[in-house]
């Protein structure tokens, strides 16, 4: 068996095509002198959104999008609420206590005040729009 697998890997193998060396070496190159030994960081080769972000805290020191729930020691009263930013006009927020694993959510729209009966905060939605962040993202390309 070994036998006839053997001769027929060796009629196939003169049939196998090799690619010369150099078309290997095609892709290689030198690097540009002024980028040797320099290796991008992730903020260097960010695009899209990600750099968008990266961008943003960088210069302004807060994250673009606030990911974290809101913590239950804020406050927020009727006549001044704790306040959501979103570039949509409703948002799902989620609220926890820190000696409570739990987070609450609810959804916030434009215009409306929300209140959280456990702690007594009161929340409401500011839209941002598309032109405002567009403003935000140019302020902060041109000063970084």
């Amino acid at each position: 068996m070994l036998s006839l697998v053997a001769r027929r890997v060796a009629s196939i193998a003169p049939r196998v095509a090799r690619a010369p060396a150099s078309t290997f070496r095609a892709f290689a190159s030198k690097p540009v002198p002024e980028d040797e030994g320099h290796i991008p960081t992730d903020a260097e080769q960010a695009t899209g959104v990600d750099r968008s972000e990266e961008v943003f805290t960088t210069v302004f020191g807060d994250e673009f999008f606030d990911r974290d729930a809101i913590s239950g020691l804020e406050e927020g009263t009727k006549e001044n609420p704790i306040m959501v930013y979103s570039a949509e006009p409703e948002r799902y927020v989620g609220i926890s206590l820190e000696e409570d694993s739990t987070i609450r959510w609810f959804c916030l729209k434009e215009g409306e005040l929300a209140h959280d009966p456990i702690t007594m905060n009161y929340f409401a939605l500011r839209v941002i729009s598309q032109e405002q962040i567009n403003e935000a993202l140019a302020e902060a390309e041109a000063n970084l």
